[in-house]
């Protein structure tokens, strides 16, 4: 259709009128005339008063139409100009952007979005929001969607379902739309990608890891260095003692309590630093967090200098909170750390756990707190402290107040977002030149932590006669293992390597009741020794040693979860049970 401009449209409307007035003069001036024929004078003053009336009435209709035209065609570029403007925006924006209805179902997306997502724009319209969130960020924006949650509400971090598999983390924040009444119309969502910033997260997480445990090395070798002086110094004992006649029982019998309680001590030392340093899974569990807190106490003093003095205080009724007690531990050990170098002159760390309850009022000053029992963790020192300015960014990533090279800004960050993973609320009070003071936040449960295993010093060793395959390279487990089997009767067959194995099982005409290997070797891991094994033996029962975790090696996909495992280091009667428990068990686990 052909644009028309506002001049156009008055000359047309105003032409349109003189017609009309021309008409209207034509036929007056008949009647004039017929009436006022003998006055030749008022005849003529009539047509000019005539004509000159329809000029100017057709100028000022030619004027005002053109200003109203020109006035709607101005409003309509306009708003054609804004919508476009806003089109480009929404089109060409870095964020991923749409709009839902009340029930959270799609209504307008951008192509950043569907980018994001691995989708089409025209698959997304109509599709629940909700579907696109992975199901452990999903109950994040449920809420919020129906409810229609406040503007000022905090943006949340969810992860994506992305068709591809690829893992896309976006920080979502959410404006709720509503007409004048109130009534709610919906929901604008803007998704920023933060996929790099939780990739780069969890990079320093574990270098923060690996830096806390180089500075425990000095306090670990310290308590190696006892630990090995006891196991040495009594097996002299038991050599000279050896060569004694008669050999007296009883004080061989002593050495060998202590050995093994200095083992013991090394297994615990061993045990808390994998758990400290490893790369492990979020995995949620019932905490203790008073115990938890004295049995750190002994690792976080090697983490302070001579001239602080580390106090650890635990309450009676500290009640039991459910996370992850390797993040946990994370975080109490980052807290520590910072009010270390808060103290550069020394002073004082007081680390304490005792039980809290935030109310309504808390909350309403603190947005990410929820009123309710909670478990309270506080870390304080005496250090030249922060100011208000300071306080406020204290959390954020890459904000640090150290020099540069000695912080990287992500410590507390870091602890932010374990204790929000976990439903807690973390806070800190400072003031310059009297120190600060951390407080830790954790939801109580009412669930009471699983009991551990009972350690059976005592039990029955129990043995066999079944024909037992042995592969690991490690040449003193290698020896133990086929010294306590042949001891307790098996038939066993040792070997250094998964070929030597295979070689032999190949040729080896007899029954093989079990396999027990090492998870990582040289050449070929113990499981997929295990399947060429059982490929020709489908019987074939296998227990998997190894020094690793097993949780660790799940995660990593070299064990599956299911598989019989004996973590190292274990004492003769545990792998005789161990053993017996799978000779026994029915069905072959791989």
């Amino acid at each position: 259709m052909k644009h028309v401009s506002p001049r156009q449209i008055a000359g047309r409307i105003a032409l349109i009128y003189a017609l009309f007035g021309v008409v209207w003069i034509a036929l007056t001036d008949t009647a004039v005339t017929a009436i006022v024929e003998k006055n030749a004078f008022l005849v003529y003053v009539h047509t000019v008063k005539g004509w000159a009336f329809i000029f100017l009435t057709a100028l000022l209709v030619y004027y005002l139409v053109r200003c109203y035209a020109s006035a709607i065609e101005h409003s309509e570029n306009e708003l054609a100009s804004s919508e476009e403007r806003y089109r480009r925006i929404f089109e060409t924006a870095h964020e991923g952007i749409c709009t839902t209805d009340p029930m959270g179902r799609i209504l307008l997306v951008n192509a950043r979005f569907a980018q994001m997502v691995g989708r089409s724009v025209e698959e997304l319209i109509g599709e629940p929001l909700l579907t696109l969130v992975d199901p452990e960020s999903r109950h994040e924006l449920a809420g919020r969607i129906q409810n229609g949650a406040a503007s000022s509400t905090h943006p949340c971090d969810v992860k994506l379902c992305v068709q591809s598999g690829q893992e896309v983390w976006a920080m979502a924040a959410i404006s709720p739309m509503f007409t004048d009444d109130g009534c709610h119309l919906g929901s604008l969502f803007m998704f920023t990608d933060i996929s790099d910033r939780k990739r780069l997260e969890s990079q320093v997480r574990q270098f923060q890891k690996l830096e806390a445990v180089g500075q425990l090395a000095g306090g670990v070798a310290h308590d190696f260095n006892n630990i090995v002086t006891a196991v040495l110094g009594n097996v002299d004992l038991m050599r000279l003692r050896l060569k004694r006649d008669p050999i007296p029982v009883e004080s061989l019998s002593s050495d060998i309590d202590q050995i093994e309680r200095a083992g013991e001590r090394a297994m615990a030392l061993t045990r808390q630093l994998l758990m400290f340093s490893r790369r492990q899974v979020v995995r949620p569990e019932i905490i203790d967090v008073g115990r938890l807190l004295s049995e750190m106490e002994k690792m976080l003093s090697r983490l302070i200098r001579d001239d602080i003095v580390l106090r650890v205080a635990v309450d009676e009724d500290v009640p039991f909170v459910r996370a992850d007690a390797g993040q946990l531990e994370q975080v109490v050990v980052n807290l520590v750390v910072n009010a270390r170098d808060a103290m550069p002159e020394g002073g004082q760390i007081v680390v304490k756990a005792s039980a809290a309850q935030l109310d309504a009022e808390y909350a309403a000053l603190h947005p990410d707190a929820q009123p309710g029992s909670y478990a309270l963790i506080e870390v304080s020192d005496t250090g030249h402290g922060m100011d208000e300015a300071t306080v406020q960014r204290v959390f954020e990533p890459f904000f640090t107040t150290k020099p540069a090279g000695k912080g990287t800004g992500l410590g507390l960050a870091t602890a932010y977002g374990i204790i929000k993973q976990s439903g807690g609320h973390i806070s800190v009070y400072s003031e310059p030149g009297i120190g600060s003071t951390f407080r830790v936040y954790l939801p109580a449960t009412d669930e009471c932590p699983e009991a551990e295993p009972v350690h059976q010093t005592a039990g029955p060793e129990v043995g066999g006669n079944e024909t037992i395959l042995v592969c690991e390279d490690n040449e003193a487990i290698r020896k133990l293992l086929c010294r306590v089997l042949k001891e307790k009767g098996y038939n066993v067959n040792v070997f250094g390597s998964p070929s030597a194995a295979i070689e032999f099982a190949q040729s080896y005409d007899g029954h093989i009741d079990l396999l027990i290997t090492d998870v990582v070797m040289a050449g070929m891991n113990g499981p997929d020794l295990a399947e060429t094994l059982q490929s020709t033996r489908p019987d074939l029962k296998v227990l998997y040693v190894s020094g690793y975790p097993s949780d660790v090696i799940s995660h990593h996909g070299v064990l599956e979860r299911s598989a019989d495992f004996l973590s190292k280091p274990f004492t003769a009667s545990t792998l005789l049970q161990r053993v017996r428990e799978v000779l026994d068990a029915a069905g072959v686990k791989n």
